[in-house]
């Protein structure tokens, strides 16, 4: 009978229990690589933001996998939306006469830089969703280098589903790519991974905070007598 895979959270425990047994060592127990790779590939679908955060830390071992199944599964499915708005978010001032669809350009991972691992070139999309291309609007001046290195939002996410994505806070450089006709950017992925699943547990973690806050019972007003 084959035994269960264990999830990421015991391979936590197991690991940590193994540190106690072995105080002089950081490994993780002895498994071929394989396996390894097995196990994190099988549960890295129901928490990447887990398997980066807190499985990835916990020795080189560990992070030299995790960063071997996103670079050859979830980089190539990582996507950048650089929101374009018309108006100023802080000022309400008009500084684009025209709109684009969704207000926004997505860039998607496109390779690797130099056939390192270090940094990830991402590229937009050739035409938007109505059928204008990049080479048009860059020459109407709808979409430039400006415009787009001074977008006011950058919303991150890995495989198909946006809504499990984040926003990022980070400087933006985007080129021009005259032979391909589309805008180009180069990011550092782990620092743009990092930012994003350690964001997005930041933001959970105040939200408990605040629901605890809310439950929290209050004082009762009396009248004095």
């Amino acid at each position: 009978m084959a035994s269960a895979t264990p999830s990421i959270e015991s391979m936590s425990q197991l690991s940590l229990s193994h540190r106690q047994d072995s105080p002089s060592s950081n490994a993780p127990p002895l498994l071929p690589a394989e396996i390894w790779l097995q196990i994190l590939e099988h549960h890295a679908n129901d928490s990447l933001s887990h398997l980066w955060t807190t499985i990835r830390p916990l020795s080189k071992t560990y992070k030299a996998h995790v960063e071997r199944i996103f670079i050859y599964t979830y980089l190539p499915t990582l996507t950048l939306s650089l929101s374009l708005p018309r108006y100023d978010p802080k000022s309400n001032m008009l500084n684009y006469p025209f709109a684009l669809p969704l207000a926004e350009i997505n860039f998607q991972a496109s390779s690797l830089v130099n056939d390192t691992d270090d940094d990830v070139v991402l590229r937009s999309q050739k035409e938007t969703s109505v059928g204008d291309t990049m080479e048009r609007l860059k020459e109407e001046g709808k979409v430039t280098k400006k415009r787009l290195d001074s977008s006011p939002g950058l919303w991150v996410w890995f495989g198909t589903s946006r809504g499990k994505g984040g926003t990022v806070k980070m400087p933006i450089d985007v080129s021009w790519d005259d032979e391909e006709k589309v805008w180009k950017m180069t990011v550092a992925w782990r620092t743009l991974t990092s930012s994003l699943f350690e964001g997005k547990t930041r933001r959970v973690e105040r939200a408990l905070l605040g629901r605890r806050r809310g439950n929290a019972p209050g004082l009762t007003w009396r009248s004095r007598k």
